[in-house]
């Protein structure tokens, strides 16, 4: 809302995606793996969620993975291309949604692991999930916080320091329909509305 203009974000480094319910969250996802695809041809997109959404079913991905099992499994073969300087060729994309599936589950361990070699290597790591998953202190959710850096959708005020660090101005949520949020960097906050995916 400063320059009325589009804006971008550098794919690397940790990410996060923060709402309340119906809050345009998962279509937020679909438009953020689309501008991947089309900006970065050459990066691997990973996708870790459930079977039950829709963005596990958009054509673009190189691999996917639905349940903790099957994301733990892929999280450790992973591990080895992470641990290397992310590249054109060689950069990784990691879409994490409904990020509280995996935690204290089988993948939580090795997702951490994952998410440490990527942000160590400018891979660039997104992790999704309801306001009240984030206030938790998980090791796997404190990977992708201490980056203070994602859009928060819908924001209460009291929000950006307790998930950001990062003080919010003052909004009425009236004043943030579905799709609009914060987007959150370097201390800094800039009201953005989404755009919708094809």
């Amino acid at each position: 809302d400063d320059d009325l203009r589009a804006f971008e974000i550098t794919a690397e480094g940790a990410f996060m995606l923060t709402g309340p319910p119906a809050s345009g969250r998962s279509t937020a996802l679909m438009m953020l793996q689309q501008s991947l695809r089309a900006a970065l041809p050459t990066a691997s997109l990973y996708y870790f969620g459930n079977q039950k959404s829709l963005l596990s079913r958009r054509p673009g991905w190189t691999q996917t993975a639905m349940g903790p099992d099957a994301a733990s499994e892929l999280a450790q073969s992973l591990l080895a291309p992470a641990s290397q300087p992310a590249t054109p060729e060689t950069r990784m994309c990691l879409i994490i949604e409904s990020i509280s599936d995996f935690l204290g589950s089988a993948a939580d361990q090795h997702l951490t692991a994952l998410i440490k070699a990527a942000k160590r290597n400018d891979h660039f790591i997104v992790g999704e999930g309801e306001n009240s998953t984030w206030s938790q202190s998980w090791p796997l959710l404190m990977e992708l916080k201490s980056a203070r850096r994602g859009f928060a959708l819908q924001p209460e005020s009291h929000e950006g320091d307790l998930l950001y660090k990062t003080t919010f101005p003052r909004a009425k949520r009236s004043e943030f329909p579905e799709g609009r949020g914060n987007f959150v960097q370097a201390g800094k906050v800039r009201r953005v509305q989404l755009a919708l995916p094809s």
